[in-house]
């Protein structure tokens, strides 16, 4: 049937197969709760046939349940439903101009969905496992904290039990991965270009929610003001800094101004450097 709103798909079509189902076992979807009841009732009481509801935007008022993790069976499957979850459109991903956060929440769900599959726990003595529910539980509890903060009651918070837990129960190194480098830093040419991006309240919101920020020097006056402000330095201070030199924040503690770390020294970077050689050369030959 093809109709407009109003021509009466539902009345000429949906009602009357649904009403008149002797042999069949229908399933259907209603966006107005009042017509769903109707039927429901009906179905029951002059059919005598058992009646479910699902109901997706006010669960309280379902007969039945459905836990989309525990049809999980694959990895795959996993990594589909938190698409599904977090992104707009699951088959493109992040749309926004900054897909960051998206992506950070999407990485951050995969992880907690992996040890909900794998991991038996308990929670004000109700057990959770393979279960969305378990799932939302640890989200609503989890609380991120930083390694100089973690005390002997970390092993108790859903971040010290995955942890500690997650690379013993699964053998997924992506998701393990993922989990170990949840602290993202975030490089920047300037304050302007995060403003430009978020605003100015969405910018000051996010350096306020980093732990530490390195500063070694800008010709942006707008990022040597807000530096100075945070040092109590002259802007000329800040923005006349020696190259090689950098002003170190740590939330709780003084600003430090220090030397920039030397990666020439680090032993790392110069066998990067005899390796990248060696290949380029085997590959020249």
């Amino acid at each position: 049937m093809i109709g407009g709103n109003g021509a009466g798909n539902t009345t000429l079509v949906s009602l009357p197969m649904l009403l008149h189902s002797e042999y069949s076992n229908p399933v259907a979807i209603f966006m107005k709760r009042p017509l769903m009841m109707k039927v429901a009732r009906y179905l029951k009481k002059k059919r005598n046939m058992n009646v479910h509801i699902l109901d997706i935007s006010c669960p309280a008022n379902s007969t039945v349940g459905y836990d989309p993790l525990r049809q999980c069976k694959t990895r795959a499957e996993v990594r589909d439903l938190c698409r599904s979850i977090v992104y707009k459109d699951p088959l493109v991903g992040s749309t926004s101009r900054d897909p960051y956060w998206e992506d950070s929440a999407f990485f951050l769900l995969e992880c907690f969905m992996e040890y909900a599959q794998n991991d038996l726990y308990t929670r004000h003595g109700r057990y959770y496992a393979d279960t969305m529910i378990g799932v939302l539980e640890l989200l609503d509890e989890y609380m991120f904290i930083p390694v100089d903060e973690r005390n002997g009651d970390y092993a108790k918070t859903p971040q010290g039990r995955i942890t500690e837990r997650l690379p013993k129960i699964t053998s997924n190194t992506a998701v393990i991965g993922a989990w170990k480098s949840n602290c993202t830093t975030t490089l920047l040419q300037s304050l302007s270009q995060l403003i430009s991006t978020y605003g100015e309240s969405g910018a000051i919101t996010i350096c306020n929610n980093c732990d530490r920020m390195v500063y070694p020097g800008s010709n942006d006056l707008k990022s040597a003001v807000e530096i100075a402000q945070r040092v109590d330095l002259p802007t000329t201070d800040v923005l006349n800094m020696p190259i090689g030199r950098e002003i170190f924040f740590q939330r709780g503690q003084k600003p430090i101004l220090t030397n920039c770390y030397n990666v020439f020294t680090d032993s790392a970077y110069a066998e990067m450097l005899k390796v990248s050689a060696e290949a380029e050369r085997e590959e020249t030959e």
